[in-house]
Order: structure tokens, then C-alpha cells, then sequence
């Protein structure tokens, strides 16, 4: 007899859950304990931002045989900027977002959910924010339903 469990496909939002839930029990949450749902606040500006946040996504949700659905989080660092010649330099911090990035793969291992729910991050990607002096890492994460 298959699991019922196993058969339901997840919503959106508890996908969302799922990954929310895992980041906030984890060592990055001690790291980094300010968490935003789907974008950080609108008008920010540099500064008005203080240390390290993550920003927690859902992009999409399929649903055919094998559901996909994939959830964005960003973990924003600022950067490091050093005066060079009277001149403000801009680097994103890579030591400080590879720590985080390590905290993050162990906060997004612990699945499969439901026996049948294996979420797996896709990618990792260092990008720098053009307005404000902060890096983040982009990971991809998908859950796959077989």
C-alpha cells in the first residue's frame, strides 16, 4: 500500500515552510538570526542595514509526475570596503560568505520529508547588490516528489 503522505503534492507555501523551518532550527540561525520572508523591506537603504540577513524565496512549482518546485535563499554579507588612494573600494566579504555558505548546506541536508520529498541545493552563487554595499549567496533549492 503507498503512503498517503508520499502521493500529496505540496503547496508553495509548504515548501516554503519546509525551508523556512529547517534554516531557522540550524546553526545558520545562530549565525545569521534576522530572516526575511520573500524580500527584505522595500526603501532600504545602506544605512539603514545592519549585518547579516537571508532572504527566503519561493520561485516555482510544478506539478506533473515528478513534482519540482525550486525556493531561493539569499544570504546577504556586507561588504568589505577599504580606502585605497582617497578611494572607497568595494569587496564582497568571500571568508564570511563561505562560513555562511558551509552553515547553510548543513541546514539544507536534512531531508528527505515525508519519505518521498528530497530536497537537493542546485547551485551557489556569489552576487554583489548594486545599490548597497552588501554580497549574498544564492542557492537554489529543489524539491523533487518521485
Amino acid at each position: 500500500m503507498v503512503n498517503e503522505k508520499s502521493m500529496k503534492k505540496l503547496t508553495s507555501a509548504e515548501i516554503f515552510d519546509i525551508v523556512w523551518s529547517s534554516l531557522r532550527n540550524s546553526e545558520l540561525a545562530n549565525e545569521v538570526p534576522t530572516m526575511y520572508a520573500d524580500h527584505f523591506p522595500e526603501k532600504t537603504t545602506n544605512s539603514q542595514l545592519s549585518g547579516e540577513f537571508i532572504v527566503v524565496s519561493p520561485l516555482s512549482n510544478v506539478f506533473e509526475d515528478i513534482q519540482v518546485a525550486t525556493v531561493n535563499v539569499n544570504i546577504y554579507c556586507p561588504d568589505i570596503t577599504p580606502t585605497i588612494d582617497r578611494i572607497e573600494q568595494r569587496y564582497p566579504n568571500r571568508k564570511r560568505l563561505g562560513e555562511l555558505s558551509k552553515l547553510a548546506y548543513k541546514a539544507l541536508s536534512v531531508f528527505p520529508v515525508y519519505d518521498r520529498y528530497f530536497f537537493t541545493a542546485l547551485s551557489e552563487t556569489v552576487l554583489s547588490e548594486q545599490d548597497f554595499s552588501y554580497s549574498f549567496i544564492n542557492f537554489k533549492v529543489q524539491l523533487k516528489n518521485y
